[in-house]
């Protein structure tokens, strides 16, 4: 039996695809608190080593900031993206309700 496509399956299709988009932005918002809670600890651990060694510290410690910054820079990036589409969605959503 083929299915018919009507105004309801439309936007019942439409409900389930922004549900998933959401759920996509969820899952990038819990993905960039991770990581700034990891940057946020690994502060924590240089600031301690350089109050306990000072000069003596290890520096090399502090080029990881850079890798962590850039992945966190991308997903904020992505983040950005994400709501974007995601809110482009919402104003078609209601456009095509309005009809």
């Amino acid at each position: 039996m083929s299915r018919i496509d009507t105004p309801d399956n439309s936007i019942q299709a439409l409900s389930m695809e922004m549900a998933a988009a959401r759920s996509t932005v969820e899952s990038t918002v819990v993905t960039l608190r991770s990581k700034l809670q990891i940057l946020e600890n690994h502060i924590s651990e240089i600031k301690l080593e350089i109050e306990t060694k000072g000069i003596e510290v290890d520096l090399r410690i502090a080029g990881r900031f850079h890798e962590a910054g850039s992945e966190i820079d991308s997903l904020v990036r992505q983040l950005k993206e994400q709501k974007q589409l995601l809110d482009q969605a919402i104003h078609f959503a209601r456009l095509v309700q309005k009809t």
